[in-house]
Formats: structure tokens, sequence, C-alpha cells
């Protein structure tokens, strides 16, 4: 060995010959980052939930020795993709996931994630068409429109790693490894991506690609939704009329009919907008109604509640 390396020379390993380079892996970890982001964003809204996606690893392995043959049957669910005429890539979710979202999809509880052996129902599929097709080919295409625009549909769906074969058993595959963490549970996700799938756009795999067609500024259109989406969510807004202390004796000792002094209805009270105090205003009526007028804002800064007091005093002085 130290003779071989003297003059250059390496051995070879025909059983794990090295058919993505360095820099293929390390562009696939950035657009698989993407996917994982977006993936995550779709798939909390999807739960209602709480959900995090991160790369923890991207390797290559041989397809049939390294990946087919260290599967067992009924642990994970395949999602065989057809990317073109010839091209196909795997997707694979735990048995247990997936039961876990079609629990929550049929009205129930996202119950724990369990390593579960079972041959999915036909219902359970269309659990995982609608989990594939609405919440990670749209991410993944998006995370890799410059490098391939390919249109992805399922083939076929199998829990038995054998009726999975993509492509040769000796071919090189790209295995990425996603973490899924949906509150305190944890899932893998794989993503199965052939050397022969992608052998013709292997060249557009580039770090220096990947980084040119990559998008640095919000598109327009996501911030006029974000904006929109924050001007429709709802949340209360109330009106602190007083605040009263009271030894825990004198709670005791309340009874029906007595009275609780607070502040006197003619002095400004503090406004509060989703459980945060963010106004000051003065009680009174409009049109037959009770109303409420704003003298003035206060920011979630050091000091809000001398702000407050500031603000009530000025008033107090000008109704004065």
């Amino acid at each position: 060995m130290d003779s071989l390396e003297k003059l250059g020379l390496s051995v070879y390993d025909f059983d794990r010959p090295d058919k993505f380079s360095f820099e293929n892996l390390r562009s696939l970890d950035s657009l698989i980052s993407v996917f994982s982001r977006n993936f995550a964003t779709d798939l909390s809204g999807l739960l209602r939930m709480p959900a995090e996606v991160e790369v923890k690893k991207v390797e290559q392995v041989p397809f049939g020795s390294e990946y087919l043959e260290k599967r067992e049957k009924d642990e994970s669910i395949y999602v065989v993709t057809n990317l073109g005429d010839k091209e196909q890539i795997i997707l694979q979710l735990d048995v247990g996931f997936l039961l876990a979202i079609h629990s929550k999809q049929c009205g129930g509880n996202f119950e724990q994630i369990k390593k579960v052996k079972k041959n999915i129902t036909d219902f359970e599929k269309l659990t995982v068409e609608h989990l594939v097709e609405n919440y990670m080919y749209p991410p993944l295409r998006e995370a890799f429109k410059n490098i391939w625009d390919f249109k992805y549909h399922i083939e076929r769906i199998e829990t038995d790693p054998q009726y999975a074969k993509i492509t040769v058993p000796q071919d090189m595959v790209a295995l990425i490894t996603l973490d899924v963490r949906v509150r305190t549970d944890h899932t893998q996700v794989q993503i199965v991506i052939p050397f022969l799938s992608i052998e013709q756009f292997i060249e557009s795999l580039s770090t220096d690609n990947v980084l040119k067609n990559r998008k640095t500024e919000t598109p327009p259109e996501q911030i006029f939704y974000l904006n929109d989406h924050i001007l429709q969510i709802k949340r209360n807004f109330e009106v602190e009329m007083g605040v009263l202390n009271l030894s825990v004796n004198q709670l005791l000792g309340l009874e029906t009919g007595d009275v609780l002094v607070l502040n006197e209805v003619d002095k400004p009270m503090v406004c509060h907008f989703g459980g945060k105090e963010k106004f000051v205003g003065k009680i009174g009526a409009k049109d037959g109604k009770a109303a409420v007028k704003i003298l003035g804002i206060v920011k979630d800064v050091e000091g809000k509640k001398e702000k407050i007091e500031k603000v009530k005093e000025s008033n107090s002085v000008l109704d004065n």
C-alpha cells in the first residue's frame, strides 16, 4: 500500500466505485436543505403542529448490497417515483410515521411514532399518495428546478424492498437521510437517487451552478401572501378595566353581592391585543354602544409600564 501511495496510485474498489464526486454530494446536500425547509413548513400545516426537517447525511452506496439487502420487509414504505421515461428515485418513509399521519388525517390524534412492521392497506396507501404528491413533490420540484425539471409521479408503493428495485444492484446511489421531528417524536425519511437516473444531469450538479441559480430574495408573490395572511389573523382586543390586589383571606371571604372597586371609568385604561399591552384608551359610548377611544400606543420595549403611566397622566391632565 505504501509503495502505491509513493507512485500516486490507490486501490480501486470495484464493489463501491465512486460515481458521485464530492462536489456532487455537497450540491445535493445544499439542494435537499432547501427541500427540507419547505417540506417542514408544509408538514406543519398538514399536521397543525410544529415539525422540523433537516439533512442528516448524504452518501453514496451500492444499491444492492448497501441499500436493498439491509432493509427489512414491512418496516418502511418505498414510494417509487418516475422522473421521466426511465429515470426513477425512491422516497422512503417509516410505516410508524405514516400511521401517525393517517390517524391525524382521519380525524384522530397524531399518535406517537413507533417502530411498526405492517403491510399497509389500500386506504393507508391513499394517505401516502396524498402526503407525497401534495407535500413532498412540490418542494422537491422547487429545490431541483434549476438542475432538472422533471414531472414527478408515483409509479408504485411497496413495503417489500425487493419490489422497489429501480436500478441494477451494482449501481451507485446517492442515499440522502433526513431527520424529521414532530413535537418530540423522531423519524427518518430517505431519498434514493441512482447515478444512472441522473447521469445526463450530473455535470449540472455542481456547487457553482447551485449557488448561481439560488434565489436570495423572497419572491414578491410570497411577500404578498405573507402580508395578506398576517392581516387576516384574528386576535382578541381586551380593555383592562382595572387591577385589584387581594389577599388570600380576602379572596376566600368574598360572597355574592360584594362589590370590588376598580379604576374610575373616566381614567385611561390599558388595552390588550393578543394578550399583550399595546394601547392606552378611554371608555365611552358611540351611537348608543360602548366604545374605546385609543389615546396612545405602547411599544413592546423596556420601560413599557412607565410609558403607560406617562400616557395616562398626560391624558388625565388634558381632561382636567
